[in-house]
């Protein structure tokens, strides 16, 4: 046996369409037991099995495909306990993908009234998404099932996070990994930048990007300026595309250099636009000082630094003014030699807004979100205390999907806001010519009640 997939989630949020989607043998507790109800004294439908008689199941169902190339876990493990027997019998052995599926309980009630399912067979997916009454792979008549009921359904609700909860404290490899995973939904990338700050591509091509790949909403966050945000928004709406109004302004936290994501914004807000132009001149600031800095030391020519105020360059190369009128001067070659350049030159910390004053500004019209707290480096502890601390002063969501946040910042950061109720969002920062950076990784999903 090769990959083995565990597809978790709440109640109707889509565990077995997707499973079954994959094409290859599958465990799913209901319909394992469902098809041998007649030879089995089990209690009724909608009642957990014990632990011991869904691990005889198991067990069988691994036996029968020892060979596969890879297996499928729909909604199993369920418990704590089940969580710990199976990874004693397949843990240290298999390739394993969580794919955690996640549905809004308004949503998960709408699906579970509407739904009618096969009582015969999987019928291509639970629920079953036919017109018509009857099963299209066995051609049994569709029934509602049994705990399909507002009581039945609350319970079950209910008990899913007590056991969810238990479940990922019981095994810290499992607790870390599900942060990452994909949620049902409309997929979405809520950090994208264009020409307009350091991207390369156009806010326009940008969004028709997004779409080609699949995005349902996005995100134009430009590093502090807005004035994309029009374009975007256009061509968003020709798309059909759910689109949020960003941006992603520069922050100090205790000295150290963060960066803030603002969703819902008024690009025009004068308290935004103030916060925009402070960032800006502070940046005007420091490319002088580079510049100067340079100049004194004879690597750079008098005239050459004359000429920065009037430079312009094509926005398609990327990256940001200073950065490209370096590399025309042959000082640096890229991103990474430029960054080396400022640690010999000493250069100070841009003195960007304090990071009070980025989500004030952002709060005005509305919703500060930390981006990608896995790039500060910190530790488990700081982590929790810079969390609390940007919470104190008015942070509203943490971007807990980055392809940088590796796996403390990701759970700890998911954790933190569950806790508090705030926004867990999630983009891929794509610029278009980061080679760690693919629009629309990693995988993230927003309800169709968030847009």
């Amino acid at each position: 046996m090769g990959k083995v997939l565990f597809y978790l989630g709440p109640p109707l949020s889509g565990k077995s369409t997707r499973s079954i989607a994959v094409g290859i043998p599958r465990f799913s507790v209901r319909h394992w037991f469902e098809v041998r109800r007649t030879r089995m004294d089990l209690p009724p439908v909608g009642t957990f099995l014990p632990d011991e008689t869904v691990a005889e199941a198991v067990e069988t169902f691994l036996r029968e495909h020892e060979e596969a190339e890879a297996i499928a876990f729909d909604g199993y493990p369920a418990s704590e306990r089940q969580l710990q027997w199976i990874w004693e019998r397949i843990g240290d052995a298999r390739t394993f993908e969580i794919r955690y599926c996640r549905v809004s309980e308004r949503q998960a009630y709408e699906r579970m009234k509407k739904r009618r399912v096969c009582p015969v067979c999987d019928g291509g997916a639970d629920p079953v998404a036919v017109d018509g009454s009857f099963c299209p792979v066995c051609g049994a008549k569709l029934e509602k099932r049994a705990d399909d009921s507002d009581d039945a359904f609350a319970v079950r609700w209910k008990s899913y996070f007590e056991r969810e909860y238990e479940m990922c404290r019981g095994k810290d490899c499992l607790r870390r990994e599900i942060m990452w995973l994909p949620r049902s939904g409309l997929r979405a990338d809520l950090h994208l930048h264009s020409t307009v700050s350091d991207g390369t591509e156009s806010p326009r091509e940008l969004i028709r990007h997004a779409f080609a790949v699949g995005m349902k909403v996005c995100s134009l966050t430009d590093h502090d300026n807005v004035a994309g945000i029009p374009a975007a928004m256009a061509e968003a709406k020709t798309l059909k595309m759910g689109f949020f109004q960003g941006v992603e302004l520069s922050a100090l936290l205790d000295g150290q250099l963060i960066h803030i994501l603002g969703y819902g914004i008024s690009p025009q807000d004068p308290w935004l636009q103030q916060a925009i132009a402070y960032n800006q001149e502070a940046r005007r600031i420091f490319d002088y000082w580079v510049l100067d800095k340079l100049a004194g030391q004879g690597q750079l020519e008098r005239k050459r630094r004359q000429d920065y105020p009037t430079y312009t360059y094509d926005g398609r190369r990327g990256g940001w003014k200073l950065l490209n009128f370096l590399e025309d001067c042959g000082l640096c070659e890229d991103g990474f030699a430029y960054f080396q350049l400022l640690e010999k030159l000493e250069a100070p910390e841009i003195s960007y807004l304090p990071a009070a004053d980025a989500i004030a500004a952002i709060r005005h019209t509305g919703t500060a979100v930390l981006a990608h707290p896995g790039t500060y480096h910190w530790e488990e502890a700081k982590l929790k205390e810079k969390l609390e601390k940007l919470y104190q002063i008015g942070i509203g969501g943490v971007e807990c999907y980055h392809p940088l946040n590796g796996e403390t910042a990701a759970f700890y950061g998911r954790e933190f806001c569950m806790g508090r109720n705030l926004l867990i969002t999630g983009g891929s920062d794509y610029h278009g010519n980061l080679p760690d950076r693919s629009l629309g990784i990693p995988e993230y999903y927003l309800e169709e009640d968030q847009t």
